[in-house]
Protein backbone atom coordinates (compact mmCIF):
# COMPACT_ATOMS: atom_id res chain seq x y z
CA UNK A 1 0.00 0.00 0.00
CA UNK A 2 1.50 3.02 -1.35
CA UNK A 3 0.55 5.89 1.37
CA UNK A 4 2.82 8.22 0.51
CA UNK A 5 0.74 11.29 0.81
CA UNK A 6 -0.29 10.29 4.12
CA UNK A 7 3.16 10.07 5.50
CA UNK A 8 4.41 13.21 3.88
CA UNK A 9 1.09 15.01 5.50
CA UNK A 10 1.59 13.28 8.87
CA UNK A 11 5.37 14.28 9.16
CA UNK A 12 4.49 18.18 8.22
CA UNK A 13 2.00 17.90 11.67
CA UNK A 14 3.73 16.02 13.84
CA UNK A 15 7.19 17.95 12.76
CA UNK A 16 9.01 15.01 12.01
CA UNK A 17 10.79 12.92 9.38
CA UNK A 18 9.11 10.77 7.03
CA UNK A 19 11.60 7.71 8.66
CA UNK A 20 9.77 8.27 11.71
CA UNK A 21 6.03 8.49 10.97
CA UNK A 22 4.69 5.12 12.22
CA UNK A 23 0.93 3.72 11.51
CA UNK A 24 -0.97 1.67 13.17
CA UNK A 25 -0.85 -1.94 10.71
CA UNK A 26 -4.43 -2.81 12.25
CA UNK A 27 -5.74 1.01 10.95
CA UNK A 28 -4.17 1.15 7.83
CA UNK A 29 -7.83 1.30 5.85
CA UNK A 30 -8.58 4.29 7.35
CA UNK A 31 -5.16 5.35 6.76
CA UNK A 32 -5.35 5.54 2.94
CA UNK A 33 -8.54 7.03 2.85
CA UNK A 34 -7.52 9.82 4.84
CA UNK A 35 -6.68 12.11 2.10
CA UNK A 36 -7.06 15.78 3.53
CA UNK A 37 -4.78 17.22 6.74
CA UNK A 38 -7.69 17.26 9.09
CA UNK A 39 -8.27 13.52 8.62
CA UNK A 40 -4.37 13.21 9.48
CA UNK A 41 -5.34 15.12 12.71
CA UNK A 42 -8.00 12.69 13.65
CA UNK A 43 -5.82 9.43 12.95
CA UNK A 44 -3.19 11.05 15.32
CA UNK A 45 -5.71 12.09 18.00
CA UNK A 46 -6.80 8.30 18.10
CA UNK A 47 -3.30 7.01 17.83
CA UNK A 48 -3.40 5.89 14.90
CA UNK A 49 -0.77 7.37 13.51
CA UNK A 50 2.27 8.55 15.83
CA UNK A 51 6.14 9.93 15.34
CA UNK A 52 9.02 7.42 16.39
CA UNK A 53 11.05 8.38 18.96
CA UNK A 54 14.59 10.28 17.94
CA UNK A 55 17.26 7.93 17.99
CA UNK A 56 20.66 9.23 19.85
CA UNK A 57 23.83 8.21 20.38
CA UNK A 58 25.64 5.98 22.61
CA UNK A 59 28.27 7.29 25.10
CA UNK A 60 29.35 4.17 25.43
CA UNK A 61 31.94 3.83 22.78
CA UNK A 62 33.07 7.27 24.40
CA UNK A 63 33.42 6.54 27.70
CA UNK A 64 35.59 2.92 27.48
CA UNK A 65 38.12 5.40 25.18
CA UNK A 66 38.04 8.05 28.26
CA UNK A 67 38.71 5.30 30.60
CA UNK A 68 41.66 4.04 28.42
CA UNK A 69 43.18 7.57 28.04
CA UNK A 70 43.09 8.27 32.25
CA UNK A 71 45.27 5.01 32.04
CA UNK A 72 47.47 6.21 29.88
CA UNK A 73 46.65 4.76 26.59
CA UNK A 74 45.70 6.05 23.61
CA UNK A 75 48.95 8.18 22.77
CA UNK A 76 50.44 6.52 20.18
CA UNK A 77 51.96 8.24 17.31
CA UNK A 78 48.69 7.97 15.13
CA UNK A 79 46.55 9.63 17.72
CA UNK A 80 48.76 12.85 17.78
CA UNK A 81 47.26 16.55 16.84
CA UNK A 82 48.94 19.34 16.22
CA UNK A 83 53.05 20.02 16.74
CA UNK A 84 54.88 18.47 19.76
CA UNK A 85 55.19 21.90 21.63
CA UNK A 86 51.53 22.93 21.57
CA UNK A 87 50.63 19.58 23.02
CA UNK A 88 53.22 20.17 26.03
CA UNK A 89 51.90 22.02 29.12
CA UNK A 90 52.56 25.25 28.16
CA UNK A 91 55.01 28.08 29.51
CA UNK A 92 52.30 30.02 31.09
CA UNK A 93 51.41 27.10 32.97
CA UNK A 94 55.60 27.00 34.26
CA UNK A 95 55.56 30.80 34.55
CA UNK A 96 52.19 30.46 37.37
CA UNK A 97 54.12 27.44 39.35
CA UNK A 98 57.64 29.18 39.59
CA UNK A 99 56.05 32.75 40.88
CA UNK A 100 53.93 31.05 43.27
CA UNK A 101 56.45 29.14 44.41
CA UNK A 102 59.19 32.16 44.37
CA UNK A 103 56.69 33.89 45.98
CA UNK A 104 56.51 31.34 49.15
CA UNK A 105 59.92 31.31 49.02
CA UNK A 106 60.44 34.95 49.68
CA UNK A 107 58.39 34.88 52.85
CA UNK A 108 60.54 32.42 54.11
CA UNK A 109 63.24 33.84 53.12
CA UNK A 110 64.08 34.78 56.85
CA UNK A 111 64.37 31.30 58.18
CA UNK A 112 66.89 30.67 55.44
CA UNK A 113 70.69 31.76 54.28
CA UNK A 114 71.25 33.50 51.47
CA UNK A 115 73.44 30.55 49.76
CA UNK A 116 70.06 27.94 50.46
CA UNK A 117 67.26 30.97 49.46
CA UNK A 118 69.54 30.89 46.12
CA UNK A 119 70.08 26.88 45.97
CA UNK A 120 66.18 26.54 46.89
CA UNK A 121 65.41 29.02 43.50
CA UNK A 122 67.52 27.17 41.03
CA UNK A 123 66.04 23.98 42.21
CA UNK A 124 62.44 26.04 41.47
CA UNK A 125 63.68 27.30 38.10
CA UNK A 126 64.95 23.98 37.16
CA UNK A 127 61.63 22.25 37.78
CA UNK A 128 63.47 20.33 40.50
CA UNK A 129 60.77 21.75 43.00
CA UNK A 130 57.30 21.78 41.33
CA UNK A 131 55.16 21.66 44.07
CA UNK A 132 54.09 23.75 47.58
CA UNK A 133 54.63 20.59 49.59
CA UNK A 134 58.12 19.96 48.46
CA UNK A 135 59.35 23.81 48.67
CA UNK A 136 57.71 23.78 52.41
CA UNK A 137 59.50 20.28 53.08
CA UNK A 138 63.32 21.86 51.65
CA UNK A 139 62.65 24.96 53.73
CA UNK A 140 61.88 23.00 56.87
CA UNK A 141 65.20 20.96 56.77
Amino acid sequence: MALKLQRRLASGILKAGKERIWFNPDRLTDIKEAITKEDIRELIKDGAIKAKKVKGVSKGRFRKRLKQKKKGLRRGVGSRKGKRKKRRVGKSVWVKRVRLLRKLLAENKAKLGKGKYQELRKEIKSSQIKIKKQLLERIGK
